[in-house]
């Protein structure tokens, strides 16, 4: 297979992958703003209680700005976005603001949750490395180091993602012959643990002077490229 062959079927797998990824986003966006808009209303009697919460309001404000976490990343990727550098900062910025308050608002609710301490403690632990990250990918954008700002962020959105490794890996796991107490924050831990290994893999492949890292929002360099690209500052 020539080099261009091979270049231009990067490109489509590239492509395929990020709609694919973007696709999966956008059900998990869908069902944390249901779910946190039917709480909302139950709240203001307009609507039935899906699920009784210790803690609605703090659910309310975790579900949507998770939701608005997912959503803002990878629109990113979008040329028509990328081309308007005051929206690309604002949609950075809104992340930004989103993560603090799912993260925090995940710690408290995290400690009504009728789950064993073990799991409470990954919980609380996953929601600290997410503010973190964050706050990090934040603070590298001020000091104007971007290739840094870039590399948290990937990190903080693979805990963004921690939503979608966890609703796969947690059930496979309480379904086989391992009692829920083990089998439960197991689920959790990996769910973490494989995030942020597949954000360190990405990093240290990437991790070259031949790219800047604004060209990582191309939709043709790759899906994670452009999913993960938050510019929070301006050049």
């Amino acid at each position: 297979m020539s080099f261009v062959r091979r270049r231009k079927m990067k490109e489509v797998l590239g492509r395929l992958g990020w709609w694919t990824l973007f696709l999966v986003v956008l059900l998990y966006v869908a069902f944390s703003l249901q779910m946190g808009f039917a709480e909302l209303f139950f709240l203001f009697g307009i609507g039935v209680e899906a699920k009784h919460r210790a803690t609605p309001v703090i659910f309310v404000v975790h579900a949507l700005a998770g939701g608005v976490c997912l959503f803002v990343a990878p629109l990113q990727s979008f040329r028509c976005v990328r081309r308007r550098p005051g929206l690309r900062r604002a949609l950075g910025r809104t992340y930004v603001v989103a993560v603090w308050l799912a993260s925090v608002t995940a710690v408290v609710d995290a400690m009504s949750f009728n789950v064993t301490a073990a799991s409470k403690a990954i919980f609380v632990l996953t929601a600290v490395l997410w503010f973190a990250t964050t706050t990090l990918g934040f603070v590298r954008a001020m000091q104007r180091r971007f290739t840094e700002r870039h590399e948290w962020m990937v990190r903080s959105y693979s805990l963004s993602l921690f939503v979608v490794s966890f609703s796969i890996l947690v059930p496979a796991l309480v379904a086989t012959p391992l009692p829920t107490p083990v089998s439960y924050p197991l689920g959790l831990a990996l769910s973490t643990t494989l995030n942020l290994a597949a954000a360190e893999l990405w990093i240290r492949h990437h991790r070259t002077g031949r790219r800047r890292p604004e060209a990582l929002g191309d939709l043709s360099t790759g899906a994670w490229r452009a999913v993960v690209s938050l510019p929070l500052g301006s050049r």
